[in-house]
């Protein structure tokens, strides 16, 4: 397993001296950050990095809403095919990207919820074949309800893949959220063939190694369930520079140990 960060482009640097082996990148602010021109400037940058971008969330403006009264299907699809031509071309594909996007897919107060489940299928469909065919693969987050009101758990993102039939569609295990909202880790055994990304942070979703979340349980369990995917580090970071080593290490550490 490869171990990688949720990381600025600030700190590609010190993130490649810790031993990580790769960038995840905030689409929003990096990739989708300006023109064309200005996203070439950034790709002759990031083809330097020791940590390249292999992994990319943060994809959606919280203006871009994926459901609701007033959702512009053009403008949606058209933002989506941009962006993954751009991931498409900084990555050479082979990459995971991930919706989180806690206020575009937030359903409106006062919608019809069924309308809007049926919003979000749509989207996530439309998407992931678009991605697919940039050699991505894409995949949806569970947050925590104090970010969004919809998708909160392993267990709902799960089941409304399964039972919409989105065949393209995967899904990220995120440890941090499952200990927001209480949910057993057992839970990734049940979804073990749809999984293919993994996020961590540790208490008060600081660096992995400063609390007491259960690293390794999690890393066993995915191991148990058959992921062989990848896994980034997602922390606010209270002392970046003085926590990054620690965070590579706490995660390659139980990784390596849910394999033995």
């Amino acid at each position: 397993m490869e171990i990688g960060s949720f990381i600025t482009p600030e700190r590609v640097a010190a993130l490649a001296e810790a031993g990580a082996d790769y960038a995840e990148l905030f689409v929003t602010r990096t990739v989708m950050a300006g023109d064309r021109d200005t996203f070439e400037a950034f790709r002759a940058d990031a083809a330097s990095w020791r940590t390249p971008p292999r992994a990319f969330s943060g994809l959606l403006p919280a203006e871009l809403k994926i459901c609701g009264p007033d959702i512009d299907v053009a403008r949606q699809d058209a933002y989506v095919r941009e962006m993954f031509d751009r991931i498409q071309s900084l990555s050479g594909g082979g990459v995971v990207a991930t919706l989180g996007s806690a206020d575009a897919r937030a359903i409106p107060e006062g919608f019809d919820r069924k309308r809007a489940l049926d919003q979000l299928a749509d989207f996530l469909e439309r998407t992931a074949t678009v991605a697919h065919d940039h050699g991505v693969r894409f995949t949806l987050e569970h947050l925590n309800r104090g970010e969004t009101n919809v998708f909160n758990s392993l267990r709902e993102c799960g089941d409304f893949v399964r039972e919409r039939g989105l065949n393209q569609v995967f899904l990220l295990a995120d440890l941090y959220h499952m200990m927001l909202e209480s949910e057993p880790l057992s839970t990734i055994a049940e979804y073990g063939d749809l999984i293919i990304h993994a996020h961590v942070a540790d208490t008060g979703r600081d660096a992995p190694g400063t609390g007491d979340y259960p690293f390794g349980e999690f890393f066993s369990t995915l191991n148990q369930a058959g992921y062989r995917g990848n896994c980034s580090i997602e922390a606010f970071w209270t002392d970046f520079d003085g926590q990054v080593d620690l965070a590579v290490e706490t995660c390659r550490r139980a990784a390596s140990a849910a394999r033995s």
